[in-house]
């Protein structure tokens, strides 16, 4: 069976470490980004991903101060370069019902949210439903 591949957008690095730490624990595939900016590019220009993990706030490029809606216009983007990728969002602020309720009415589904305190095993079921 094919391994899936994981596009990690996430600017902070403690939380991309433990973040990339429960994909490989996983045996899952996975890139790592620290910016929207560099996600489009890595959809667009390189590989093929089967699911976007990423945070619902994010820096635009690297280094700037993150934009609390980032996450899902970078879905939104993402869908257009890859329709068929599965979309998972986590976020360390925003709980999963207030998260479901921000959703933009562009991003169809299937969208999954992680709660705020999530385990691998959450992880894991958000990435093989």
């Amino acid at each position: 069976m094919k391994r899936r591949r994981v596009l990690v957008v996430e600017g902070d690095m403690s939380r991309a470490s433990i973040l990339t730490q429960m994909l490989k624990k996983e045996g899952l595939d996975h890139f790592w980004v620290t910016s929207t900016t560099s996600a489009l590019e890595m959809a667009e220009y390189h590989e093929h991903f089967d699911v976007l993990l990423a945070g619902l706030s994010l820096p635009e490029k690297a280094g700037e101060h993150a934009d609390p809606y980032a996450g899902y216009n970078l879905a939104i983007k993402i869908r257009q370069e890859i329709p068929d990728i599965k979309i998972v969002f986590h976020s360390t602020t925003i709980d999963v019902p207030t998260a479901r309720g921000l959703l933009p009415t562009g991003l169809r589904a299937p969208v999954y949210f992680l709660p705020k305190q999530f385990l691998s095993r959450d992880l894991r079921k958000a990435i093989n439903r």
